[in-house]
């Protein structure tokens, strides 16, 4: 069982001076608790453009707009950070991996 933090954001603008970094702005923030059964993160629905930042305490994979199984969508070693722009919008479906 793990915990997976995550933040929802939109890029903020560079003026083509350096990379994009996160907005200040905070669309949506949390927590989600995570097991071996994919579930989607309570409440989370991510739109087109946004960012997509989660923290996850263990191994992990996530989807948005699918559900995620043990072998599919994007991996998130323990205690890494992953950032998703988001291009398909939807639900957040995360699972631990075993």
């Amino acid at each position: 069982m793990g915990t997976a933090s995550y933040t929802v954001t939109r890029y903020g603008p560079s003026r083509g001076q350096a990379a994009a970094l996160a907005s200040s702005e905070v669309i949506a923030s949390g927590t989600h608790s995570t097991t071996t059964n994919a579930s989607n993160i309570s409440g989370l629905t991510v739109k087109y453009g946004e960012v997509l930042r989660i923290h996850a305490s263990e191994a992990m994979r996530v989807w948005v707009a699918g559900t995620a199984t043990a072998s599919t969508g994007h991996y998130i070693p323990a205690d890494t950070l992953l950032e998703l722009e988001v291009h398909q919008g939807g639900a957040v479906s995360i699972i631990d991996v075993a």
